[in-house]
C-alpha cells in the first residue's frame, strides 16, 4: 500500500507542475505537456484497474488463509467436512444422472 501512498503523490505533483506550466508557451512546452497528460491519464487507469483487482484478490487472499487457519488448527474437523462435502455432491451427481 506505501507504493500506491507514493504514486499518489507523484500524481499530484505532476498535476500541480502541469497547472505552474499553464503559462508557458511553445512547441517544446506543449509537446511536454501532451506527453505527461496522456502519461497520467494512463497510470489512472492502470491503479484503478489494479484497485478493482486488488480488492477481490484480497477477498480470495482472506479466505485462502482462513481456510488454511481452519485446516491447521483442526485437522479431523476439516477431514470430515471435506468428506461430507465430496460425498453431497457425489449424492447429487447420481440423483442427476438417474433422471
Amino acid at each position: 500500500m506505501q507504493h500506491s501512498h507514493k504514486l499518489q503523490r507523484l500524481i499530484c505533483d505532476v498535476q500541480d507542475l502541469l497547472t505552474q506550466l499553464g503559462d508557458e508557451q511553445g512547441p517544446e512546452v506543449e509537446a511536454l505537456r501532451a506527453r505527461v497528460a496522456d502519461a497520467l491519464w494512463a497510470t489512472k487507469r492502470a491503479l484503478s484497474a489494479q484497485n478493482h483487482n486488488g480488492h477481490a484478490a484480497a477477498r480470495v487472499g482472506r479466505f485462502v488463509n482462513s481456510w488454511d487457519d481452519f485446516v491447521t488448527h483442526y485437522p479431523r474437523l476439516a477431514f470430515t467436512a471435506g468428506a461430507i462435502v465430496a460425498a453431497t455432491i457425489g449424492y447429487l451427481a447420481g440423483v442427476a444422472h438417474r433422471k
